[in-house]
């Protein structure tokens, strides 16, 4: 097992790709603290990663409140004794062309996607520093550079909320080497999940839509949840000891557009 008795905090943990994650994880011998807002869904995912023999623990925690993040942190290491993971893959968007979108919805992208993730990489860094060891993962998105065919709907506050992602994922770079801590982004492109499908597959009968995901993908194809999972797995893996500050792309030739 590639991360046995690793500790791992994943957030967003109910949907489909912070799913995948934390089973990813405790597959490779992690334990894992399961973070979402949906108690339902969160104790679905424990119960899935109970039967293939590992601890779990769901801690319900709404990531832009600084408190709840902070208990979600001392929880995990009471029960757990340490902290050695955290997976930012909580986020969401709400779509807006800038001269219309309610301050509201910039400021709800903003704090779930950028703020959130900081939230929770403050307080998880502080016990990372004390036990001078752990790896961080944000994960961001290819819509950080805009996306074609969703100009007609507007998607700024999720594109700046992203591309600060990896801005703070640089900056920490250097702030946390000194602890032996790090910290890199994935970076998915378009991934096929059922909610995705809703909006992807109508895309293509929209005539202000000029191009679709897959037209521009090199692969010709959407990733899945899985594919994403892996690049975590090998980032907070001891194969990628000497990586830090990096944005892994996981977007099927998908580089900007």
């Amino acid at each position: 097992m590639r991360i046995k008795n690793k500790v791992a905090v994943i957030t967003g943990a109910a949907g489909y790709i912070g799913r995948e994650v934390a089973i990813r994880l405790a597959e490779e011998g992690a334990k894992v603290t399961v973070n979402d807002i949906d108690r339902n869904k969160m104790d679905k995912v424990v119960k899935e990663i109970n039967k293939i023999g590992q601890e779990a623990i769901a801690i319900e925690a709404d990531i832009t409140k600084k408190s709840q993040v902070q208990n979600m942190m001392d929880e995990t290491v009471k029960r757990f004794g340490k902290l050695d993971i955290l997976v930012n893959v909580a986020g969401g968007h709400r779509f807006g062309l800038v001269t219309e979108v309610p301050e509201e919805n910039w400021n709800y992208e903003i704090d779930l996607n950028l703020k959130g993730s900081f939230n929770c990489i403050q307080a998880a860094a502080k016990y990372m520093k004390k036990q001078k060891y752990g790896k961080i993962i944000n994960v961001s998105s290819t819509a950080k550079d805009g996306v074609p065919w969703f100009y007609h709907m507007g998607q700024s506050g999720y594109a700046s909320a992203k591309a600060g992602l990896i801005g703070l994922t640089r900056c920490l770079t250097y702030e946390l080497a000194p602890y032996n801590i790090n910290v890199n982004c994935v970076v998915p492109g378009p991934i096929e999940t059922p909610e995705s499908k809703e909006v992807f597959d109508p895309l293509g009968k929209d005539p202000r839509v000029e191009v679709t995901p897959t037209k521009l993908i090199p692969l010709k194809k959407l990733g899945k949840p899985i594919d994403v999972a892996n690049a975590v797995l090998f980032l907070v893996s001891d194969e990628a000891n000497y990586i830090t500050g990096h944005s892994l792309y996981v977007s099927g030739g998908l580089y900007g557009v």
